[in-house]
């Protein structure tokens, strides 16, 4: 999910990207299933000290398509970075499909070519 190691490698990239790029207003979410693993992360993140307050958390389930529309119409959002596994053998991209219908500009950090 967002708070995982590839999610939380990414917001904080974000974060560092926007504090160099003078970019105040962007905010940072981070999805998943866990409130518990989101609040283990937002503990790591105020750790470090130098990234601001810790993303906030968006629940959505990857496989519920009832779950990803919900999160999705609790927008508006700008961007959807795609950071959860599994990345290889996913026979439908459930998130991407729905990003496509509501108009959301979708990025996947590491998914099947095939898609």
């Amino acid at each position: 999910g967002g708070s995982g190691r590839v999610g939380g490698s990414t917001l904080r990239w974000l974060k560092k990207l926007a504090v160099e790029e003078a970019l105040p207003d962007l905010q940072l979410y981070a999805g998943g299933r866990s409130r518990t693993n989101h609040s283990d992360f937002a503990e790591r993140w105020l750790q470090r000290g130098d990234n601001g307050a810790p993303p906030e958390f968006v629940e959505v389930d990857l496989t519920s398509r009832s779950s990803v529309r919900e999160a999705l119409a609790d927008g508006p959002w700008s961007l959807l970075v795609h950071t959860a596994g599994p990345f290889q053998g996913v026979e439908r991209p459930l998130l991407l499909e729905e990003a496509v219908q509501a108009g959301v500009p979708y990025v996947d950090v590491c998914d099947d070519t095939d898609l």
